[in-house]
């Protein structure tokens, strides 16, 4: 029996029941991601003739674990909260069942552009973003409904959102992110309708880094019969561990230096060129960009798939979130990793009809 309640709503989040004869139901987190919940319904399903594309909510329920019914805490924890775009629903070839696709309220700030032109200064990087969403939901009919939870991350910044150049608030959170000490944005869903709050979904969270350590929470794999997981894919990812620009958009030839990754000497690449790269340009305001060279030293990280991961390893968005900081330790043949501290930056969860859980991670290093 899955802990997982699927529960579609209506547009004000009135729900309409649990989606018990679902043959498919999948949770799916990205870091700095929105967040999406599918369900497969049968047709005949009397939830399914009320599923409108366009309108229609979900909410998915996490039962609390006997850890924290031991703690005190009660009543279950909603883990999403989503909207089905009008294509987010699709129909089968045969005409059986139906597939809907939910997406966090973050979904419409990619149908959204910034109105007029914003100027921030010595604003906190948190707070430029929750000025940029709550600029839409002034807008008549705009509402996204996201409200504003903590946005102060430490650090300041100017900025200035032409209107001239019109740009996606969606690309404008993402560029903020993608910043040397730029923010981690995630949206905590809350149920609106069950709290007197109307049609509000969430509040939106900007952190200078999402997430706790973890260091009791490791997955193993190929030590002997301490395995906790089924299998473990290892691949690389190339990352900038040290950054310098001389020259920046002021002409000051001031060399500013950046670290992404890990620093440490022995992982370092081939020293790289690069002129103007948004990716690695370290930038004094999120509008300063790079007008000199950038060398860039590259480094390679980790990335590790954990597939299957048993009744006795952690439980995912029970005792880890996107975000945390776990352990990973490897060894299979030729590849040994002893307790590598990672960063959970994606869960996949597919529940089958019968209640059966499958979990997919993705721990990238940290």
């Amino acid at each position: 029996m899955s802990r997982y309640q699927f529960v579609p709503c209506l547009p004000t989040g009135e729900p309409l029941g649990e989606a018990l004869t679902a043959s498919k139901r999948n949770l799916t987190k990205q870091r700095n991601g929105v967040h999406q919940a599918t369900l497969v319904l049968p047709m005949d399903d009397a939830i399914s003739g009320r599923i409108q594309p366009g309108f229609s909510r979900l909410k998915v329920w996490r039962e609390r674990s006997a850890a924290e019914l031991a703690a005190g805490l009660s009543g279950n924890v909603l883990t999403f909260y989503g909207h089905l775009p009008s294509q987010g629903l699709k129909l089968s070839p045969s005409g059986e069942s139906m597939e809907c696709s939910f997406l966090d309220p973050r979904w419409v700030l990619s149908r959204r552009y910034n109105l007029g032109t914003e100027t921030f200064t010595a604003t906190d990087q948190g707070d430029i973003l929750w000025g940029l969403v709550a600029t839409q939901n002034a807008r008549t009919g705009g509402d996204t409904w996201i409200r504003q939870g903590g946005t102060t991350t430490g650090v300041i910044r100017d900025r200035i959102v032409e209107y001239s150049d019109r740009q996606l608030v969606s690309q404008l959170v993402s560029q903020m992110t993608q910043l040397i000490d730029g923010c981690d944005v995630d949206v905590d869903p809350v149920d609106g309708w069950g709290t007197g709050l109307g049609r509000v979904m969430g509040n939106l969270r900007c952190y200078l880094s999402q997430g706790a350590d973890k260091p009791n929470m490791t997955f193993e794999y190929g030590v002997d019969t301490l395995a906790n997981c089924a299998a473990v894919e290892v691949e690389w990812d190339e990352v900038t561990t040290l950054a310098t620009v001389t020259g920046t958009a002021d002409q000051s030839e001031t060399p500013v230096v950046g670290t992404y990754g890990s620093p440490d000497a022995s992982s370092l690449g081939l020293l790289e060129e690069y002129a103007s790269d948004s990716d690695v340009s370290t930038q004094t305001t999120v509008d300063q960009k790079a007008r000199g060279v950038v060398l860039a030293k590259q480094g390679l990280r980790p990335i590790f798939t954990v597939h299957g991961p048993t009744s006795d390893a952690p439980r995912a968005f029970e005792q880890y979130d996107i975000g945390d900081t776990v352990r990973v330790t490897v060894k299979k043949g030729a590849w040994s990793f002893a307790s590598v501290p990672v960063r959970v930056d994606g869960i996949n969860l597919d529940i089958s009809q019968e209640g059966v859980e499958t979990p997919t991670l993705t721990l990238a290093g940290a």
